[in-house]
Formats: structure tokens, C-alpha cells, sequence
């Protein structure tokens, strides 16, 4: 089985590598790859897409899967309007944070591209703007097939992402004034993108600063921005269509220079 489900965490320890290591002052600095887990999460604030999905899925005794669900706090929410809630995420360090805030929910500990389990769901839902670090039109591929095989034939799916032409980049803060954001262990960290190649066929390239004061981390990471032609010919390629397009965030009509989409959709009557 490609999956763990957890009422408790199993993991083993996740070492990030530590190759690019160097003394900053008299702090460590540890250089990380995006392919590993840094070594605090971040917990995701609560954002107008939560509201969006919410709304969406928030059916009583509804089945719902929300894939790369962080720490659960959007998961929990749906679960106490009476959804029947599982929910996917590949960092231990999120879910365990999660499986102590609730156990109203199933959680499992895997990657939302291959993750395959034996049942069909009322409403797929995708987490903040995960979509995003999918770079590869295969990991993209992958993602789709995966709420195409677990989607009811009457079932609705749903994800957020942004538009390239609105440089959200930019509003990720500077070194000089860098975003205050959540561990999930509650601990403050100063954080910063460092811009090493910008966007090329919609993919950005950064080197994310972390520091939490007693110690400082780079994260190598990209995020792929993609328009809406191109989401809706993967969707289709998948056996899914997209039946609405929201600009952002709030139901209204949108377009590739929209900043914020949400978009909604079904499986295809002929797939």
C-alpha cells in the first residue's frame, strides 16, 4: 500500500541532508534541497481559500479527501460540519501537529501524487496553494489522476492557485523586512524568499530563508505558475473537466491575469 494511516505519528526521524552547512556568525546554517523536510514546518495560516473549500465540501455525511492538508486545521473544520473527513499529507512533523488537534479525522502520512486508497469520495479538495509545487507536467499528471481515480462519478473536486502575471513573490517579504510566520511547534520564524532565476515557463527558482534565531536555514525550492488552458487540457487528458472558474477567491469570473483562482470540477461523463 502506498499510504499510512495514523492515529499517532510513525514515522522515522527525517534527517534533511547537510550538505552546504557553514557557521553564520555563531549560528549553524544548514542548506536544504526541496526534494527533503525542513526541519520546522511552517503552519500555514488560515486564507480566504479555507473559506472557499470549506463552503464547498461542507456537506453533512459527505466523504471528503483533502489532499496535502498541513496541519488539519481546514480538515477539522469540515469535520465538525459533519463531513466525513480523510486527509493526506507527506510531512510527519504537519500531521503530527495535526493528530493532536482532533481525531475526528483519518489522517494519512502520504504523498498526495501516488497515494491510492480503497474507497470513493463526495469532494476532493486540495490545500492552499500546493498545486504550485508541482513543477513537472508528470507530477501535475499525477496529481489529477489521483482525484480522478478517487472521485464518486458524481463527485466534486476543487484547488487554488495564483496567477504568475500578479508576482506573489513579491509580497513574500525581504530581508530587510522579512514575513513573521508559525512553526508547528508554535515557534516564531523570520522567513524570505532570495530570487536565483525568475520565472521560465512558469517556473520561479528561490533559495527560501528561515531564521529562527538560534539557527538559520536555505531551502533550494521552486513553484511552477500555470495558466488556465493549460490546467484544463491536463484535466481533461485525466478523464476530468473544470466546470467553474472563481477569480480570487470569491465566486466571481476570472482570467489568466485574475490573482487568486479557485477552481471546481467533476469527472467527464465519458471517461
Amino acid at each position: 500500500m502506498c499510504y499510512t494511516e495514523l492515529t499517532c505519528v510513525t514515522y522515522p526521524d527525517v534527517k534533511p541532508s547537510n550538505s552546504g552547512n557553514h557557521m553564520q556568525g555563531a549560528r549553524k546554517t544548514t542548506r536544504h534541497t526541496s526534494a527533503g523536510l525542513p526541519p520546522a514546518a511552517l503552519d500555514r495560516e488560515w486564507g480566504v481559500c479555507d473559506d472557499f473549500l470549506l463552503m464547498l465540501a461542507a456537506v453533512r455525511g459527505a466523504s471528503v479527501l483533502h489532499l496535502a492538508c498541513g496541519t488539519g486545521a481546514l480538515s477539522v473544520a469540515l469535520a465538525k460540519k459533519g463531513a466525513k473527513v480523510v486527509a493526506v499529507d507527506r510531512n510527519p512533523f504537519k500531521l503530527q501537529r495535526a493528530i493532536s488537534n482532533s481525531r475526528a479525522v483519518t489522517w494519512i502520512g502520504a504523498d498526495m501524487r501516488t497515494v491510492d486508497l480503497p474507497r470513493k469520495f463526495d469532494f476532493i479538495i486540495l490545500g492552499g496553494l500546493a498545486f504550485h509545487h508541482l513543477t513537472t507536467d508528470t507530477d501535475q499528471v499525477l496529481l489529477l489522476q489521483t482525484i480522478a481515480h478517487h472521485l464518486k462519478p458524481s463527485g466534486r473536486f476543487s484547488f487554488g492557485i495564483q496567477s504568475e502575471s500578479a508576482k506573489p513573490w513579491e509580497r513574500w517579504g525581504r530581508q530587510d523586512a522579512p514575513q513573521q510566520l508559525a512553526t508547528v511547534s508554535g515557534n516564531r520564524v523570520s522567513c524570505w524568499p532570495e530570487i536565483t532565476q525568475m520565472p521560465e515557463d512558469g517556473r520561479l527558482h528561490f533559495d527560501a530563508h528561515y531564521d529562527h534565531g538560534d539557527s538559520y536555514h536555505v531551502v533550494s525550492e521552486t513553484r511552477r505558475y500555470v495558466s488556465k488552458e493549460h490546467l484544463a487540457d491536463l484535466a481533461k487528458a485525466t478523464g476530468l473537466r473544470i466546470d467553474n472558474w472563481h477569480g480570487d477567491w470569491s465566486g466571481e469570473g476570472a482570467c489568466n491575469a485574475t490573482p487568486h483562482l479557485m477552481l471546481s470540477g467533476s469527472r467527464r461523463c465519458d471517461a
